[in-house]
């Protein structure tokens, strides 16, 4: 009866774990199982490893680094060779220092050299430069003296009828010599024309000598005064009239050279800033000024407002400006002096080719297009300087 109960109990027991084998939990228990124990035996094999080359490390002798030449057995021609080439590397060393220390004290001096060469040739330049200035400065004033040496033997007559030919101007130029007493000898001739087929709108009288030019314009004052100005008449002794029924009026004054002319636009322009200026004291009063156009002077009762000094060696001129007018010229500056500039003068009527009365000897056209230059264009570099109202140059004060 024991055994068959014991029977029973090993049959149960198999059965059971043939049951646990085939279930999901037995499998997993038992990989578990399995990788731990893999886990553990890598864990033995590196620690085995790691004892065995500590060993082996213990048992190998140990040299310091410095000892390493001693423990390498060398014979005496090596050694020399050694000793040798420690010797040729560093005198190498020094002289390919010292090779480089002399060509960059080679490389010094040449350029010290070239520095020395370019500051002569510079000199040179320089003084080749003053030396042309002065030449420049010298044919510029011969230039400006005969310029006004020619000019002070011509008048210029203006504001001539359109329809006025060559035989009525001379008939009224003939006329105002006889008047004015000027010998035959002392008046050459006039000109009316700038080009072949056109009549200029100004005539230009060529006197011999600057006598008889003073005498005629003196008499021409006298005569013919800016209250009372001469009348154009025709050969029949009527006077005739403008679109507006006005007489015309002939306006005679001295020539001015071309360089006077150009020195008398920052004048010009002055004027014209004030007039341009409706808040200026002087606005639609420039009448009234002094203007001495051969100092460049612009004055009243009071003192200077303007005055202009040309430096031809260098090109510039100071325009010395009242500092009470000083901002107003400075903001208006340019814009006047393009009016100034883009403005013909009567000059400039005679340069030009007439188109009047398509092309019958009819006065030059005073629309003909020409380019306006401004500021920047100038002959001269200009400065604008503000100086206080006094006569003193120590309270200029530049710009």
């Amino acid at each position: 009866m024991a055994d068959a109960s014991a029977a029973k109990r090993g049959l149960d027991k198999q059965l059971q774990d043939v049951e646990d084998k085939r279930s999901p939990d037995h499998k997993k228990a038992k990989k578990e199982k399995k990788d731990k124990k893999e886990k553990k035996s890598k864990k033995e094999r590196r620690r085995e490893e790691a004892e065995h080359w500590k060993s082996q490390a213990s048992n190998t002798p140990q040299r310091a680094h410095s000892e390493e030449l001693d423990a390498v057995k060398s014979s005496p021609a090596r050694k020399e060779t050694i000793r040798k080439y420690s010797e040729a590397r560093s005198t190498s060393s020094r002289t390919s220092a010292t090779m480089e220390v002399r060509s960059g004290e080679e490389r010094l001096k040449a350029a010290e050299q070239d520095i020395d060469q370019l500051w002569q040739d510079s000199n040179v330049l320089f003084s080749g430069m003053k030396q042309m200035q002065k030449q420049q400065a010298y044919l510029m004033q011969r230039d400006t003296a005969q310029a006004r040496k020619e000019a002070n033997t011509q008048v210029v007559v203006s504001n001539w009828p359109p329809h006025a030919q060559e035989d009525d101007r001379d008939r009224i130029i003939e006329w105002l010599i006889f008047q004015a007493q000027i010998p035959a000898r002392e008046y050459l001739h006039a000109s009316h024309k700038t080009q072949p087929d056109a009549i200029s709108r100004i005539t230009i009288m060529h006197f011999r000598s600057v006598w008889s030019t003073k005498k005629f314009i003196e008499y021409v004052k006298k005569f013919a005064s800016g209250k009372y100005p001469l009348p154009f008449w025709e050969a029949d002794n009527t006077v005739p009239q403008d679109s507006t029924g006005r007489p015309y009026h002939l306006q005679i004054r001295q020539q001015i050279c071309t360089p006077d002319r150009i020195r008398s636009i920052p004048l010009k322009a002055f004027l014209q800033c004030i007039n341009d200026n409706p808040n200026c004291i002087y606005h639609n009063q420039t009448r009234n000024l002094y203007k001495n156009w051969s100092s460049h002077v612009i004055a009243n009762e009071e003192g200077n407002l303007l005055k202009c000094l040309f430096n031809d060696a260098d090109g510039t001129v100071k325009m010395l400006i009242r500092e009470d007018l000083f901002n107003m010229v400075e903001n208006s500056i340019a814009a006047s002096w393009k009016t100034v500039v883009a403005r013909p003068s009567d000059d400039d009527l005679a340069n030009r080719k007439g188109k009047g009365k398509a092309g019958k000897g009819g006065p030059a056209s005073s629309t003909t297009s020409h380019s306006v230059k401004g500021i920047q264009d100038y002959l001269y570099n200009v400065h604008l300087v503000k100086v206080r109202p006094t006569h003193e140059e120590d309270d200029e004060e530049a710009l």
